[in-house]
């Protein structure tokens, strides 16, 4: 896969968590603002705005916590086929997170690594070092 967003089944566009959580609730809601949603016992229920509600989740613990609620067991979220459109109703935008894990690419690596190389302390003594150049082999 090229694009971090492309999967080989997923029809549908691909979202980050939060977006995901805020698409399933209009979608839910039948289009209209989730600040409106009457469920609070919904496990996305305190990530359905654009802001967490304090002690909240986190995006991809809500969306499996969601997932196990729709399907009711593990192995029903995992065989879940919510990824394609079905009659009226889009592809289920939880569906690439429904796991509750974060999908690792080589550009999450490369920029984690990047990253990581700007902020290199010393051992001893704790000062930030300077960026090491890439080794051109």
């Amino acid at each position: 896969m090229k694009n971090s967003n492309e999967s080989p089944v997923y029809e549908g566009k691909r979202f980050s968590p939060r977006t995901a959580i805020r698409k399933n609730c209009r979608w839910c809601n039948g289009d209209e603002n989730p600040a409106n949603c009457p469920v609070t016992t919904c496990p996305a229920y305190p990530l359905r705005l654009s802001q967490s509600e304090p002690g909240a989740d986190t995006a991809l613990r809500t969306i499996r916590a969601q997932c196990l609620d729709c399907a009711g067991s593990a192995e029903e979220v995992r065989t879940c086929t919510a990824y394609k459109p079905f009659l009226d109703n889009p592809p289920c935008a939880l569906w690439p997170h429904r796991m509750g894990k974060r999908r690792i690419t080589e550009e999450y690596r490369e920029a984690r690594r990047a990253q990581a190389n700007k902020q290199r302390r010393e051992p001893v003594t704790g000062r930030l070092v300077a960026p090491q150049e890439p080794s051109q082999e």
